[in-house]
């Protein structure tokens, strides 16, 4: 055989296995292959379908979620069991087959309960699947399964069949409300002692807008969102709402709304009564699954969160780009600017222009965005004993707004008392109370900002 023969040969032996190769990634998936009884890929699923005791269950992949379906009731999914069963599909293997040629008709079958089983779980997709359960067999944790449209009986673990004779209420999530804090734009609490509290989300955070208008603490409204959408689920107690009087349940008192993105009408978390036969629950509605569920007591303590505890305790952290001048002004109505420039901080004094200390600029934005705040007044500092504002200077050529001087932020201060310094922020309701302390940052005397000044060089003197 002379070269050439031998390479067509070899290329076309090479293209043979080539197109079997493909001809099979192409054939429909098959069990019992290299010892897995499922050939499943578990993204690919979109559904789960589970037969056992009487009842049907199906999960559906909703996006990155999933639906439990059973005849008309719809609810949000375990993601959880879902994952759980796919993993465990997945990597299912069988300890023994018996080829349907062993089997001698379909009452064989029957001894190892495989004839006409009554739990099964099906796997749609692609390549839907679908697995029946028979009886157990002589070795413990082992049983009888087989797949449909064949007589293979396999001889598996029952960690499948496990989670099959779940409850269907396994089936369902665990957790009310699952999704994530930042899905929420807006909260509003109606409480029992403080009232309706209203945050909401804007492109600078959150702030509270009722029963007054400040900033909230960005950090403890996401603890709090991530209490409230995590509360778990103790027990479903109805898939409807009903009469929720029956329950201690009163629409728009002790309930916690939270409107989230691609929806016009809020979710609602009502609660009502503490039975006594549950120790340490509450039975609460959420109109987001239409149930009325048993929930741990210390989800109602949410109900207990006010204005105070969302308020940012910070005095006024601000954004020194955005400043082009401060004036200081003490009780007397005395002021003087520092004015932002070319080459750096600059104020004018005895008409002359002096350099001021950048890093006593500095030191004064730090101060007020890291002095806290220890109490809340209901009234404005008065008689003012030290005033702070925060200037943007716009050019002729602003064509956004009007040129000159533009508020920023502002901050009065009062008398000093026992509990510390009365200061209110400008544009804010209401006062607070801080370390006196941060007066430090504030020197009133225009001379303590200015950087020294070298006296001129002496003049050589003339002949």
């Amino acid at each position: 055989m002379n070269k050439a023969l031998t390479f067509v040969t070899l290329f076309l032996a090479l293209a043979a296995v080539a197109a079997a190769i493909s001809l099979r990634s192409c054939l429909p998936s098959r069990g019992g292959e290299d010892g897995f009884v499922l050939n499943i890929k578990p993204s690919a699923v979109r559904a789960i379908r589970i037969q056992s005791a009487g009842e049907m269950t199906e999960l559906k992949r909703k996006g990155a979620a999933w639906q439990y379906v059973s005849g008309n009731l719809k609810d949000a999914g375990n993601s959880q069991v879902a994952e759980e069963i796919l993993q465990t599909a997945s990597l299912l293997m069988y300890h023994d087959r018996i080829p349907a040629s062993e089997i001698q008709g379909r009452d064989q079958l029957s001894e190892f309960g495989l004839r006409s089983p009554k739990r099964w779980i099906e796997f749609v997709g692609p390549n839907s699947t679908k697995l029946f359960f028979g009886k157990d067999s002589a070795f413990e944790d082992r049983m009888y399964a087989r797949l449909d449209g064949s007589n293979d009986i396999y001889l598996i673990d029952k960690s499948l069949n496990t989670i099959v004779d779940f409850e269907p209420g396994k089936f369902r999530d665990t957790v009310l409300v699952g999704m994530s804090t930042d899905q929420v734009d807006r909260v509003v609490i109606r409480g029992s002692e403080s009232g309706e509290t209203e945050i909401v989300r804007s492109a600078t955070g959150w702030n509270i807008v009722k029963p007054l208008a400040v900033p909230a603490d960005a950090a403890f409204v996401e603890r709090f969102l991530k209490s409230l959408l995590g509360i778990p689920v103790l027990a479903i107690v109805a898939d409807d709402s009903g009469d929720l009087g029956i329950h201690g349940i009163q629409e728009g008192k002790y309930e916690i709304s939270f409107f989230v993105e691609g929806r016009k009408t809020p979710l609602v978390i009502r609660f009502g009564y503490l039975p006594g036969e549950w120790p340490e629950t509450v039975l609460a509605q959420f109109t987001g699954r239409d149930i009325i569920a048993r929930l741990p007591l210390s989800a109602r303590k949410l109900l207990e969160v006010g204005p105070n505890d969302f308020r940012d305790r910070r005095l006024l952290p601000i954004d020194g780009d955005l400043v082009d001048l401060i004036r200081v002004t003490d009780g007397e109505g005395q002021s003087f600017d520092i004015q932002r420039s070319q080459e750096g901080w600059q104020t004018l004094r005895d008409g002359v222009l002096l350099p001021v200390s950048g890093a006593t600029v500095e030191t004064l934005l730090a101060a007020l965005a890291q002095t806290l705040t220890t109490g809340f007044v209901g009234r404005e500092p008065a008689p003012i004993s030290r005033k702070i504002e925060f200037f943007s200077v716009l050019s002729e050529n602003t064509p956004e707004a009007t040129a000159g001087e533009q508020i920023v932020a502002g901050v009065v201060f009062g008398a000093e008392g026992e509990d510390g310094l009365e200061a209110g922020v400008l544009g804010r309701a209401g006062g607070v109370i801080v370390p006196a302390s941060i007066l430090d940052a504030i020197p009133p005397d225009q001379s303590a900002w200015c950087l020294p000044v070298a006296p001129p060089a002496a003049q050589p003197p003339s002949e």
